[in-house]
């Protein structure tokens, strides 16, 4: 006979992993975008204890044209966690957030900095650039 030992609730879980934030911050992009600029999280697994996550921009007119954005590393409790921003934008290299409420508030402010906000609208305009023009009416 096998006795079960653990705890009814283990598998109850609130929890939001910082990979899913990251995708649906993607969703959003791509919403706001119209489809022009979308992200992509890819994840690596460092050791067992580690997670990096990439965080890329990616435009599918440009030939799929890719721009790492941010990389955010985590071990398997999340926070706290490293967030490492693309070098040149407007914030420190480098930011260790203790919980997620700080993990959001830094990628709002990463989101809406000038430089970002210049490089989304560059590629949105590249983007709309490769759309083939349309046909003027008929007379």
């Amino acid at each position: 006979m096998s006795t079960d030992l653990w705890p009814d609730d283990i598998g109850d879980s609130k929890l939001k992993s910082p990979l899913a934030i990251l995708r649906e911050q993607g969703e959003h992009l791509q919403t706001k975008t119209g489809g022009l600029v979308r992200a992509e999280v890819e994840t690596r697994t460092i050791s067992d204890e580690m997670f990096h996550n990439h965080f890329e921009l990616v435009v599918p007119a440009l030939e799929g044209y890719r721009y790492e954005l941010l990389q955010v590393r985590h071990g398997v409790s999340f926070y706290p966690l490293d967030v490492l921003p693309r070098a040149g934008h407007n914030l420190s290299n480098y930011m260790e957030l203790e919980d997620e409420a700080r993990f959001a508030k830094a990628l709002r402010s990463l989101f809406g900095s000038i430089e970002v906000r210049r490089l989304i609208h560059s590629l949105v305009a590249q983007a709309r650039a490769q759309r083939p023009a349309t046909a003027p009416p008929p007379e």
